[in-house]
């Protein structure tokens, strides 16, 4: 009833009913009674349908807020569910900044490393190394060329402190210079022979070169040469043999003919046979006169600088000696005057006097040489007057004979009596094996450990780079430490074939005993010294003095035999 009836029809019937019953109750009054009954059903009636609101809109305020609670924690779960959306993602946010940050950091490594290779020998190009490298016919191609293997923005070392120090006083950048490796040793090797002995060799050398950028074999007659020629010039083919800048090499005696193959596709020796020896004897005579003198110096090699005016450029060789600039150029082809004004505004922009910058022609002649000093602002010089003006200009005796040669036996003198610390250690640093004792100890256990644990190949410049960052010690002083090591062949490839350049994948030491590395590299320094002066040990205070200095005792006798024979 509740749900057919409507409140409005609901009140009628009770006021008819309570109407009807008073009436019939009541028979003396039947009017007066069905009135009074049918007002009390009509109240009646309004209190029902009051009531039937009453609980109508309480059950609606029921339905409402049933409605709400379930929507407010549908939408408390939904904000409690986004909100620990937002901390997850919170989470990976800071996994992902961190491993950011490893990858820069690791980044920067890489790129550091990238950019100490390129001081040994990479090439970055995309064209095949044959093509760019084909054919080499003038001194400005093979300077651009050596000049990419110079480490870019490397750090300062300490040992050219002074001279940088010199240069920027004057407004001048060291932009990047060249750090020698452990293949220099050859090149050095080489390069002196060709100079001693160039007005014998030159012929069958420019015949290699020729050959080398043709790619074609060497044939080259010794019929019309006397016995040392021959014998210069077949030891010099055997040596490019040994050291592999000639694919292959034979002699015929009855004919005294020379066929040979140069070794092509290498840009290295490519560059060094086109003239960078040139400029490595050179660095060699004038190291070894000053060393032979007790002159201090500090030189940087092929070093980019970039003048307070902005012009940046590259220069050969750049000593300084009492505080004061000497400047080299090398030239191994024909130089011409044409180029000589150039120089003249350079010298002026570096600050150097005129008897301290030199352009060293190799195919210069003595009359030529005067002659153009004479005439351009600069010193013009070859091989014969080069030390003697070098000696000037450091202010040493003016007495000394012209020829090199002559000045070359009077160096060798010096190296046969040599016997003072500050001589080998001179000599060493030349050699950029410094032994530096102390420091070798810790960068030899440290190597040790670091190849112990190491999963895959790696680079001797990213070794370096580690163990500096390990140790805490300069560049210069890993350097020194990690040549002497290579050279000694204590470092092996995946392979097992000795490692001799920073950018070659290095895998392993021959053993993880540091006193084998350690005798290793005493041997090293003490086949450095034979090389010079096989007689140096003979002499007792030599002995004491390279004790002292190396940090370690003298081999036995056998082993210094043995490292004579080796040389």
């Amino acid at each position: 009833m509740d749900k057919s009836l409507t409140p409005g029809l609901l009140t009628g019937v009770l006021a008819l009913f309570c109407g009807a019953a008073a009436s019939i109750l009541s028979p003396s009054h039947r009017v007066s009674a069905a009135l009074a009954g049918s007002s009390v059903g009509a109240v009646s009636g309004t209190i029902l349908k009051r009531r039937k609101e009453y609980e109508s809109q309480e059950e609606v305020l029921q339905k409402i807020k049933h409605i709400l609670n379930g929507e407010f924690n549908s939408s408390i779960s939904l904000i409690s569910k986004e909100i620990q959306s937002f901390k997850d993602e919170s989470g990976e946010l800071k996994q992902s900044i961190s491993l950011l940050s490893e990858e820069i950091q690791s980044l920067k490594g890489d790129l550091e490393g990238l950019k100490i290779q390129f001081k040994s020998s990479n090439l970055t190009s995309s064209e095949p190394i044959t093509n760019k490298f084909a054919l080499l016919n003038s001194s400005e191609e093979i300077e651009e060329i050596f000049e990419k293997n110079i480490a870019h923005d490397v750090p300062i070392s300490p040992e050219f402190i002074n001279i940088v120090s010199c240069l920027n006083a004057r407004n001048i950048r060291v932009d990047r210079y060249y750090q020698p490796v452990s293949k220099d040793d050859i090149f050095d090797k080489i390069a002196f022979t060709i100079g001693e002995k160039y007005t014998t060799l030159a012929p069958l050398y420019q015949q290699i070169i020729r050959s080398l950028n043709s790619k074609s074999k060497v044939s080259f007659s010794l019929a019309k040469s006397n016995p040392d020629e021959i014998a210069t010039c077949t030891q010099f083919c055997q040596t490019l043999l040994q050291n592999s800048l000639l694919a292959d090499y034979y002699y015929d005696k009855q004919q005294k003919l020379i066929s040979a193959t140069p070794q092509i596709g290498n840009p290295e020796i490519n560059c060094f046979l086109n003239g960078r020896w040139f400029e490595l004897y050179v660095y060699i005579k004038v190291t070894d006169f000053l060393t032979a003198n007790k002159v201090e110096y500090e030189c940087l090699m092929n070093p980019h600088i970039t003048l307070r005016n902005g012009d940046s450029f590259e220069i050969d060789l750049l000593f300084l000696v009492n505080n004061e600039l000497i400047w080299i150029e090398c030239k191994s082809g024909h130089q011409s005057s044409s180029s000589l004004s150039s120089y003249c505004a350079r010298r002026k922009l570096l600050d150097v006097a005129k008897n301290r910058a030199f352009i060293v022609g190799l195919k210069l002649s003595d009359p030529q040489t005067v002659s153009w000093t004479n005439l351009w602002d600069i010193t013009v010089a070859n091989c014969n007057n080069l030390l003697k003006h070098i000696s000037t200009a450091v202010g040493l005796s003016d007495n000394l004979p012209d020829n090199l040669s002559e000045i070359t036996k009077i160096q060798e003198t010096y190296k046969s009596s040599a016997n003072n610390s500050f001589q080998l250690s001179q000599f060493l640093k030349k050699k950029r094996i410094l032994p530096l004792p102390k420091c070798r100890a810790n960068i030899i256990n440290e190597l040790i450990k670091m190849f112990s644990e190491l999963e895959h190949p790696t680079s001797m410049t990213q070794v370096k780079i580690n163990l500096g960052q390990s140790l805490g010690i300069s560049n210069s002083q890993v350097t020194s430490i990690l040549n002497v090591i290579m050279r000694s062949q204590c470092v092996l490839d995946a392979n097992g074939t000795p490692v001799s350049t920073y950018q070659e994948p290095a895998f392993a030491l021959i053993s993880s005993e540091s006193d084998v590395l350690e005798r290793k590299c005493v041997e090293c320094y003490v086949s450095t010294v034979l090389g010079v002066n096989t007689n140096y040990f003979d002499n007792a205070g030599n002995v004491r003095e390279f004790e002292k200095i190396v940090g370690g005792k003298l081999p036995d006798i056998d082993i210094i035999e043995r490292l004579k024979d080796e040389i």
